[in-house]
């Protein structure tokens, strides 16, 4: 199957599925999540962490996936914690996932700070804060540090570098409201 088709299966009865992106991750280490959109570029995931919680949200490009898997090892238990927590899938309002300016636009009107990875370019880096400008081809941060202050001046680097994109998780919403800032802004 499609690798859309199976996302689109996994959005409309909510299942838990592992993402797997073979050429950017870690051999054996894939994303689990639940689906909630899945755009013409961008597929959103309401992420699974470490807790086995539902924990904010991540936009991952869909040309990065090679594979989604419905049936993976632990899924079962997985699904049983899931529901034995009885834990909500959380809403998020329309997000446009058709460009990386887009989702990134649509991404900062609702949510304070975001988590930008360039997996490719800067392996195991994350650069965490608000945009500042958007364009087709760049895309300029402020950025903020692990003790919520502002860093001075801005980054700015290539949208089509963007690999990954974090939001709304526990993480970004307390270093958010450390700094002042409501988030998610949208509730």
């Amino acid at each position: 199957m499609e690798t859309k088709t199976v996302l689109r299966i996994g959005v409309d009865n909510q299942m838990l599925v592992q993402v797997v992106r073979q050429s950017i991750e870690i051999p054996g280490i894939h994303l689990v999540g639940i689906p909630i959109a899945v755009g013409r570029t961008w597929l959103v995931l309401s992420n699974l962490n470490d807790a086995l919680s539902l924990d904010g949200f991540t936009a991952l490009r869909i040309s990065d996936i090679t594979a989604v898997k419905l049936k993976f090892r632990r899924r079962s238990f997985y699904v049983r914690s899931i529901q034995h927590k009885r834990l909500p899938l959380p809403g998020l309002p329309k997000l446009d996932l058709d460009s990386e300016s887009e989702v990134l636009r649509s991404m900062q009107r609702l949510f304070s700070l975001i988590v930008v990875n360039r997996e490719i370019v800067n392996t195991g880096a994350s650069e965490i804060g608000r945009l500042t400008r958007i364009s087709s081809r760049t895309v300029t941060m402020q950025l903020i540090d692990p003790s919520a202050h502002w860093i001075r001046g801005t980054e700015t680097f290539r949208a089509r570098d963007i690999t990954r994109i974090g939001f709304g998780g526990g993480y970004e919403e307390s270093l958010a409201g450390v700094a002042g800032l409501k988030d998610p802004k949208w509730r």
